[in-house]
């Protein structure tokens, strides 16, 4: 119980770097499943905000949807605050990442730029289509990590670890075709793919800007001599909410329809879980390498997936298990692959 219990904060230490210490000490695998459950939870509260007509648990319809925009700005909105409160009231001042050189607020800007834009462009994607359909598309992102890595030099991969990125996709493929529909109370709009090319392209946008993401963080990191996840996460939340405010206030008639007690209430709590969501995987990935990241991103999508489908009741079928079985056999085949290429590397020669 005391490892999880926040030390006090010695006088000469930063409360980023105190929380920083504490949050670095917590085992990967308790990251892990904090990432993996936080998700399943702000993706269904996120399908609920966005759709404009579903049943709620006791059979009533609702006709209010939030706007994409307004989603993706209180879930940055409430990460702020959190983080200043969590700080001691730390004041808000996006660029404070020491020594403030301007390559560090390149890499900051450019990070912030593709995460407001890949958090965005997910939002619209799931108000314009079922959740299958973007679940579907969305599981290719390992495959867009692993070519932008390779593109820009981070990482090298080889043939054994391709094919296990492969196994992972195609399983979470199979486990969503499985799972007729993870969210079957969002319905009415949702139920149909209106425009499938737009959806495909923006989803598949939104892969480009967390892999890029990813990208700017994992060159932000290597730039830094003492990396600290909490101010980092605390820059780009800050950053992220004032990169969308003027796309809110723009259009803030339409931003503010559909705004009731109840969805605000659903908008807190999503909030609150994206940030934990959030922080979980920008400490796991200052502990990985982008494209493990984007492996562990590909399993937290299936762990919703089949959450989702065992709290609504879906049937998974047998094509959703044997996609499971195909998940769980690519990381077998990536960790082992994985292993055998840091042995080698390790040898002299």
């Amino acid at each position: 119980m005391n490892r999880f219990k926040i030390p006090p904060r010695p006088p000469n230490i930063s409360p980023h770097l105190h929380i920083q210490i504490y949050l670095g000490s917590l085992p990967l695998t308790f990251l892990l499943s904090t990432w993996f459950i936080f998700g399943a939870v702000t993706i269904t509260s996120s399908k609920l905000l966005l759709s404009t007509s579903y049943k709620n648990w006791d059979g009533v319809d609702r006709h209010h949807a939030v706007s994409a925009v307004t989603l993706t700005l209180f879930q940055f909105l409430t990460s702020t605050i959190i983080l200043n409160l969590l700080l001691h009231h730390t004041p808000f001042h996006p660029l404070n990442l020491p020594p403030r050189s301007p390559l560090q607020k390149s890499f900051l800007l450019k990070t912030s730029f593709f995460y407001t834009l890949g958090f965005l462009l997910t939002s619209y994607s799931f108000s314009l289509s079922t959740a299958s359909f973007t679940e579907t598309v969305k599981a290719s992102e390992p495959i867009t990590s692993a070519i932008v890595a390779v593109y820009y030099g981070i990482e090298k991969i080889s043939a054994g670890e391709c094919t296990g990125i492969g196994m992972i996709v195609t399983g979470v493929l199979m486990t969503v075709k499985g799972a007729n529909e993870v969210i079957p109370i969002a319905v009415a709009s949702t139920n149909v793919t209106a425009n499938p090319g737009l959806s495909v392209l923006i989803t598949l946008s939104s892969n480009l800007c967390f892999s890029l993401r990813n990208l700017n963080q994992t060159l932000l990191s290597k730039e830094s001599n003492n990396f600290n996840s909490i101010q980092f996460f605390h820059s780009l939340s800050q950053l992220s909410f004032l990169l969308i405010l003027p796309i809110f206030i723009y259009d803030l008639r339409k931003n503010f329809l559909g705004l009731t007690l109840r969805s605000l209430s659903m908008l807190i709590l999503n909030g609150s879980s994206h940030f934990i969501y959030n922080l979980s995987s920008t400490l796991i990935l200052s502990r990985v390498s982008m494209i493990q990241h984007a492996t562990y991103n590909a399993a937290r999508r299936l762990f919703a997936i089949l959450v989702t489908s065992f709290y609504f009741g879906v049937v998974l079928g047998f094509k959703g298990v044997a996609g499971v079985m195909l998940t769980v056999g690519g990381f077998g085949v990536y960790g082992k692959e994985k292993g055998r290429r840091r042995e080698r590397s390790s040898i002299p020669r």
